[in-house]
């Protein structure tokens, strides 16, 4: 148990510090972008019929920008004092606590959306992430499923299912999942790359071969093939090839210095949660320290 809430710990600091996209970190875009079409316009009509109103939103904004998210939550804050059921400034506040680490404060204020306006859907992905990582998985997968069933999920969304399916055991509908991402356009190398892993964990190798090489060919580019070339690697207990990739991963550059530590932390985590062996908990200790 220590060493699951240590790991928890290293990665809920790093998330609330992250400026990566979503699609790489615990993080999601603070812009109007993310609202709902249909509640936008009156939004920013409500919105204009105030300048002071405006200002302080405009204040949070800034103050989310430099990273300052202190002064954001109190802008936010300001705003809730004034309209208790704004949910905008809700989804924003949510935003700023993620930030701080405070998880279930940001929960507190995405349910409080969701009482009042049930099909703002932004609220539901976010949602699905924050239970992910709180390890509720029955609750992420209820507000992914959501959106996936009304034809509203992001590419995220579906990767926040098919995590919690992973970390559940629960493959053939992970399996299924990821063919109905990827057949509604979704791309990213965990819709392959899970099946696979899943495959290895079973000790299905002639389908982790299979697999394995279609991943390779589509995903040898990428640049996050390394850290699951890395996961493999560990899951199969090859101790040569964990060391060269290991060293080529130190030497490559990414986007951040630190997500691949994070990537890999993550992923380890989900292998030691499954297999639950000392040598893969041990493992994702050290990766986090490496942090």
């Amino acid at each position: 148990m220590f060493q699951r809430n240590y790991i928890l710990t290293i990665i809920l600091i790093f998330l609330s510090l992250s400026v990566l996209s979503s699609i790489h970190a615990f993080y999601y875009t603070h812009e109007l972008s993310t609202i709902p079409s249909k509640l936008l316009e009156p939004y920013k009509k409500k919105h204009h019929l105030s300048d002071s109103f405006q200002k302080i939103f405009d204040r949070g904004l800034k103050a989310y920008s430099e990273m300052d998210f202190l002064r954001a939550e109190q802008a936010y804050n300001t705003l809730l004092l004034i309209n208790s059921r704004d949910i905008i400034a809700l989804e924003r506040l949510a935003q700023v606590y993620l930030k701080q680490g405070k998880v279930n404060l940001a929960a507190n204020a995405l349910l409080k959306i969701l009482r009042i306006e049930p099909e703002y859907h932004p609220a539901h992905n976010h949602l699905a992430q924050i239970y992910l990582y709180k390890k509720d998985f029955k609750q992420s997968i209820l507000h992914a499923k959501y959106l996936v069933e009304n034809s509203l999920a992001y590419v995220e969304t579906y990767l926040h299912l098919i995590s919690a399916l992973f970390f559940m055991k629960q493959y053939d509908n992970m399996i299924s999942i990821c063919r109905i991402a990827q057949d509604a356009g979704a791309e990213h190398p965990q819709f392959l790359f899970l099946p696979l892993l899943a495959d290895l964990i079973l000790e299905r190798e002639n389908e982790f071969k299979s697999k394995y090489l279609v991943f390779e060919k589509q995903f040898e580019d990428h640049p996050d093939y390394l850290l699951y070339d890395y996961l493999i690697a560990l899951c199969r207990k090859d101790d040569k090839k964990l060391s060269r990739v290991d060293r080529e991963i130190r030497k490559a550059t990414f986007s951040h210095p630190v997500y691949p530590l994070m990537f890999l932390t993550l992923g380890i985590e989900a292998i030691a949660h499954n297999q639950n062996k000392n040598y893969l908990w041990k493992r994702a200790i050290e990766m986090a320290n490496r942090v």
